[in-house]
């Protein structure tokens, strides 16, 4: 089991924003050597939205990813997210293959 935080402090003059706390938190856990479970959060001042092409502000994410190693060459991953913002609320799955050689 491992558990990772993190924070930053955004000094943001000449707003109402003042002084802006950000951070995150993960919790991983190794199942077996082949399968790694992480869940986490993490809320951000600023974050790019490449789907819209926009940023977007006070973000907070919420994860789960799971990566298996299925052999010595090859990994999957697939993960999902839910991310609350100014503009809206969304959802992604991401599902990824990797090959090693």
């Amino acid at each position: 089991l491992s558990i990772s935080a993190t924070a930053e402090m955004w000094n943001v003059p000449g707003t109402d924003n003042g002084d802006i706390l950000t951070g995150g938190l993960d919790v991983s856990y190794r199942a077996s050597p082949a399968l790694k479970v992480s869940v986490g959060t993490s809320y951000a001042l600023y974050k790019y939205d490449y789907f819209l092409a926009a940023e977007q502000e006070h973000v907070q994410t919420i994860y789960a990813k799971v990566s298996w190693k299925a052999k010595r060459d090859l990994k999957l991953d697939v993960g999902y997210e839910f991310e609350m913002g100014d503009f809206d609320d969304f959802h992604t799955i991401k599902v990824g293959a990797g090959y090693t050689f």
